[in-house]
């Protein structure tokens, strides 16, 4: 489970039983059919501490056991349909992703920024054999991908900088962690409202984003397609720009209005 909070705020309030908790739940839903043995190992805490946490959460609803092993529970529907409710964008964006997706032949992800790093909020997978994959809910910084970057260059340059300020995690051998270096794509972002992203966050793959802006005129979203970078040719690379960038329009128009139009395939999505 990665730290979703600012920086700056204080560590001393969060309770490690609830954290152990919900470490449990995760690898639950990411691991389904362990034991609670193998479920301890995975999360380094005794096999009675385990026992405890996943007891109460099959009380509560979020995990099944089944013979010796624990799945996800139906509570977790719940809680999902609950999550997507709390965040209009995703009913707003719906079938601006679908359309993109169909355009592109390419997966599409809407992410979202929280504290100081981002996490994807829908997606929708390319039906190509070879493609990229990365699940709703994934949560990682801002400094690298697509989407990422486009977020932080709209930030707040207090922001920018406490970010910059940080040790950065290189993630691949491309992944940028020169700041310096970053300010200057950021500029660049900025100037051109769209971003290519090579390799600095999946080695031979590629992401092209756009910034969703707020009704305040504010930047907490970006939508991108990504794939393998052997399909990106400089025509590839002007498409995707085109499509993203009508794509993150409708849905800042949508979130402007709180009205919804439908785009059409094989042409430009209408904004009327």
């Amino acid at each position: 489970m990665k730290k979703i909070l600012d920086s700056n705020k204080k560590e001393q309030y969060i309770v490690q039983s609830v954290v152990a908790a919900m470490q449990l739940l995760e690898e639950v839903a990411e691991n389904p059919w362990q034991s609670v043995s193998s479920l301890a190992k995975a999360k380094k805490m005794t096999k009675s501490q385990a026992f405890r946490l996943l007891t109460t959460l099959e009380h509560l609803g979020y995990v099944i056991k089944e013979g010796q092993a624990y799945r996800l529970g139906y509570r977790g529907l719940y809680i999902g349909h609950l999550a997507e409710r709390s965040m209009p964008i995703v009913a707003l964006s719906r079938d601006v992703l679908d359309w993109l997706m169909t355009e592109s032949q390419e997966s599409v992800h809407l992410v979202e920024r929280r504290g100081d790093v981002r996490f994807i909020v829908d997606m929708r997978e390319s039906p190509q054999p070879l493609r990229t994959f990365a699940p709703i809910g994934q949560i990682d910084p801002l400094t690298v991908g697509g989407t990422g970057m486009v977020i932080l260059a709209y930030s707040d340059p207090t922001f920018i900088e406490r970010i910059l300020s940080q040790p950065l995690k290189k993630v691949t051998p491309k992944t940028l962690v020169d700041p310096e270096r970053i300010r200057q794509i950021l500029r660049r972002i900025r100037a051109e409202g769209v971003y290519t992203a090579r390799e600095d966050f999946d080695p031979g793959a590629f992401s092209v984003a756009a910034p969703i802006h707020n009704p305040d005129g504010s930047v907490t979203c970006a939508i991108c397609v990504s794939g393998p970078l052997s399909r990106l040719d400089a025509s590839q690379e002007e498409k995707h720009k085109e499509l993203v960038l009508k794509a993150a329009q409708i849905i800042s128009d949508r979130l402007r209005r709180n009205t919804q139009t439908t785009p059409r395939s094989e042409a430009a999505p209408s904004l009327g």
